[in-house]
């Protein structure tokens, strides 16, 4: 009896999450804070809207990621990095949420310089792509685990955008060798037009094209 009880409670929450209404979390950022000073990597605190005004709020542990340790100049380093759960809410919804899945957060490789004299912090700017998908539960007292069935929603974070990693020079301890740390950094995701205006947008170029091929025809 209780494995057939574990399987039906599988059947339903395969069924349930199925489903669930997929929705579109278009724009948004996500803040990287270093945690070493807290025993932890770092936390990642994000916040994504999409259509209709819903929300997803989280706050989530970051396993490694360049710069969460100290770095030579001369390393190779990116502001990739990826989450596993979190805590956080949904518009609408008034309890605490434990959040299922994750968020991967991909940018391009790049070489940390060496500090000139007297520079203390670096800041650099790269492309990043989203991806991620998220499904929601009660949070159980610990704010660890699931302490109730997945709810209905699939939230899903794709798109492209902006990352801006910060470093601070730890060290200098020869001429041009620098030890950096990444203190944080900012992920901004770029807002995604909603069909409605795509389809604007393409009936103005289409009457624009219509104009300027009118007159030159004229």
């Amino acid at each position: 009896m209780p494995r057939l009880s574990l399987i039906i409670s599988a059947v339903i929450l395969f069924a349930a999450t199925c489903s669930a209404n997929t929705i579109d979390l278009t724009q948004g950022s996500a803040v990287l804070t270093n945690g070493l000073s807290q025993g932890i990597t770092g936390t990642l605190q994000f916040s994504f809207s999409g259509a209709g005004g819903i929300t997803l709020v989280g706050d989530s542990t970051v396993g490694s990621y360049c710069g969460a340790q100290t770095q030579l100049s001369g390393d190779v380093c990116s502001g990739s990095l990826n989450t596993l759960g979190g805590v956080g809410s949904v518009s609408g919804n008034p309890n605490t949420l434990f959040l299922v899945g994750g968020l991967n957060l991909t940018t391009p490789a790049f070489i940390l310089p060496s500090a000139q004299p007297g520079q203390t912090s670096l800041s650099i700017t790269l492309p990043v792509i989203f991806n991620g998908t998220f499904t929601t539960c009660l949070a159980a007292s610990d704010l660890t685990s699931c302490g109730g069935p997945i709810l209905l929603g699939v939230y899903n974070v794709n798109g492209n955008g902006t990352a801006v990693l910060q470093f601070i020079v730890l060290d200098t301890p020869a001429p041009g060798v620098t030890i950096w740390q990444m203190s944080g950094a900012t992920y901004n995701l770029s807002p995604v037009p909603e069909p409605n205006t795509m389809t604007l947008l393409g009936t103005g170029a289409t009457m624009l094209f219509g104009l300027i091929r009118r007159k030159r025809l004229g």
